[in-house]
């Protein structure tokens, strides 16, 4: 089957939903595993921004060859929005690999992001596609994230205040999230409004999430989400605290319910620029593996500069932040 047999398409809400099984068998085609289609939904149809970007190579039978798609997201930087979108998985049939399938359609959908206002899109690229996203889409190189691991069974609990009755659980989300910031931060972040947190966790048709917060009444001023790992290990994959006070109260209280449920290890994401990174130090979280990729290309240059986004001192990011945790 050659090249000129294939028709790229840009795929609406409606055609996505149509072709759910056809990406199923691309995804298992390409990676070896199935993947649910209630994962597919969730992502691309349940996501609280309409837009759906999503380009695909197909056969006359209607059967794929490859697709590259991306999550919109909105970011903020001081107060001002910045559209987004988090580059996704990228899939190629074993018959179509080595085509350039994958450039090819990233291409177009840049250009068709760019055509509807798009600033940015970044991501987490793997070993095997970090190549390609710098050496043919333009990317630019912001970090290599390293993963902070507090070992529970090599390390004494950490001197933390004892949270008591300031830290609640909210695990329905009905509190009240708006302006949750973390700290005085005027970095560049997804912006987390209650809709978006409901999606990106709450809704997530795989994975359970422990939701705690400190409010006044029904505001909330810091929060924190936690995922269980393989059953003996606890992801923090989200952090806004307004203070090193409130984040250490958060903080005491994860490790209050890691250590009841028989946890051995806690992970997390912790920006060295931020004051999260010395609080989860001082209580015992070191450098790590895994160590994450992280990369953007700039569509336009009207909200934030090349030099501003190739600078992580910049970003504020969790592990919630990408498709993986």
């Amino acid at each position: 089957m050659n090249e000129t047999q294939l028709v790229v398409e840009c795929l609406s809400r409606q055609r996505y939903e149509a072709l759910l099984p056809q990406m199923r068998q691309l995804f298992g085609a390409a990676f070896g595993r199935d993947i649910d289609a209630r994962l597919l939904q969730w992502r691309y149809l349940g996501n609280p921004v309409d837009d759906l970007l999503d380009f695909v190579a197909r056969l006359a039978d209607g059967s794929l060859a490859a697709s590259y798609s991306a999550s919109p997201v909105v970011l903020e930087l001081a107060g001002q929005t910045v559209r987004s979108a988090l580059s996704m998985t990228t899939m190629t049939a074993p018959a179509f690999a080595g085509r350039g399938l994958f450039t090819r359609l990233a291409v177009m959908l840049y250009e068709h992001m760019q055509a509807h206002g798009y600033d940015l899109v970044w991501g987490f690229p793997n070993a095997n596609s970090h190549h390609g996203f710098i050496s043919k889409l333009q990317w630019c190189d912001i970090y290599e994230i390293p993963t902070m691991s507090l070992d529970l069974q090599q390390t004494k609990a950490p001197r933390l205040p004892l949270p008591g009755d300031q830290v609640r659980m909210d695990p329905e989300l009905e509190l009240d999230y708006t302006g949750v910031a973390a700290g005085e931060s005027r970095h560049l972040m997804v912006r987390r409004s209650r809709e978006y947190l409901r999606w990106r966790y709450l809704q997530h048709p795989e994975n359970e999430y422990s939701f705690y917060c400190t409010a006044r009444g029904t505001k909330v001023s810091s929060y924190c989400i936690t995922k269980v790992y393989q059953g003996s290990a606890l992801d923090i994959v989200d952090l806004m605290a307004a203070s090193r006070d409130e984040m250490a109260l958060l903080l005491g209280k994860v490790l209050e319910a890691a250590r009841a449920a028989g946890v051995k290890r806690i992970d997390c994401w912790a920006p060295r620029h931020h004051f999260c990174h010395s609080v989860y130090e001082k209580s015992g979280f070191a450098l790590a593996a895994p160590i994450t990729y992280l990369g953007a290309r700039a569509l336009t240059n009207a909200r934030i500069s090349a030099s501003d986004l190739r600078d992580y001192s910049n970003w504020y990011l969790q592990m919630g932040d990408s498709d993986v945790y």
